[in-house]
């Protein structure tokens, strides 16, 4: 599977087409977004499979790297974390 790339994420498989380095890519690409936009907070979640916790805190990892605070909602539905990103008690 080739990694993939939409408005809900970034979807590929561990160790093949997802890796660290693509993680720092896309979550330094976002944090550079919504610093440059005038945020300073994300909302991130994530899937159940076994690899989410690890890959969220990486991600989240980065993107303090980049100057933000970041709420970890935990495993969620991806239309409830696109529906809090704009909410403003993150």
């Amino acid at each position: 599977m080739s990694l993939k790339a939409s408005v809900s994420g970034i979807r590929g498989i561990w160790g093949e087409s997802l890796d660290m380095d693509t993680i720092v890519k896309y979550a330094g690409a976002y944090a550079a977004y919504i610093i440059q936009n005038g945020g300073r907070k994300v909302l991130i979640g994530r899937d159940g499979r076994p690899t989410g916790e690890v890959l969220a805190r990486f991600t989240a990892s980065v993107m303090n790297m980049m100057g933000l605070d970041v709420a970890d909602a935990g495993v969620i539905p991806t239309k409830t974390n696109e529906g809090e990103q704009g909410s403003k008690t993150l």
